[in-house]
């Protein structure tokens, strides 16, 4: 189920026409009104923003009929001159960036730090990308790569995926190319798979199980 996602424009004249578009920033796809899905030629481009009911000048529209992608997506609010609505006429008077993680938006400081490891897929489609940050006690400095133990142990796969990773299988964790700024580790694993994560000093010492989502990355803390 999608999560609901929603556009806000606060302005001073009530009884106006507002629309907006949306257009996601890693194929220019716009969002369309017609089923909420992003296309390269829409059927419907313009998503009609209502004024509340009892707030004048606060325009809104929620829209949450499917899954956004993680990324960056632009809305371009416009004021509808005459009829409907044409762009070579009507006013854009205001515009706004949405960072989608996991079809909720996110602050930008949040979402640069998840697309870390977006740049580089894993190592299969039918695998995810999971990943942590991990700090010293002081909430500021990063333990050298040196004194990082952080391994994640197969112990049940959803199917026989011969050739490949099988159940008791130990996966240490990979450094991204910067992890003496970021502090992320990461592994790739198969989904569905359940696997016991330990990670020195930060779990438990019989550390902890996660069953593995269906998607390309997910942080370990938020599985």
């Amino acid at each position: 189920m999608a999560n609901e996602k929603k556009i806000i424009l606060t302005w001073a004249e009530s009884g106006i026409t507002i629309y907006c578009l949306v257009r996601r920033d890693a194929d220019d796809y716009l969002l369309d009104d017609a089923d909420g899905s992003f296309a390269v030629a829409p059927t419907d481009k313009y998503l009609s923003m209502p004024e509340d009911a009892v707030i004048t000048g606060l325009y809104e529209v929620s829209e949450s009929r499917t899954v956004w992608n993680n990324g960056l997506y632009l809305a371009l609010l416009y004021k509808q001159i005459e009829g409907s609505p044409d762009l070579t006429n009507d006013i854009l008077i205001a515009s706004g960036e949405m960072y989608i993680w996991s079809d909720v938006e996110i602050d930008k400081e949040t979402w640069s730090r998840y697309a870390i490891v977006v740049s580089a897929p894993p190592i299969s489609a039918k695998a995810c990308r999971v990943f942590e940050y991990l700090f010293n006690p002081d909430d500021n400095t990063i333990p050298i790569r040196a004194n990082v133990t952080a391994v994640a142990k197969v112990k049940r796969l959803p199917y026989d995926y011969n050739g490949k990773l099988h159940s008791g299988v130990e996966i240490s964790a990979s450094f991204t190319d910067d992890y003496e700024i970021t502090g992320v580790v990461y592994w790739d694993l198969v989904w569905e798979a359940s696997v016991l994560f330990t990670v020195t000093n930060f779990t438990k010492d019989n550390g902890i199980t996660k069953i593995i989502p269906l998607q390309s990355t997910a942080r370990l803390t938020d599985i």
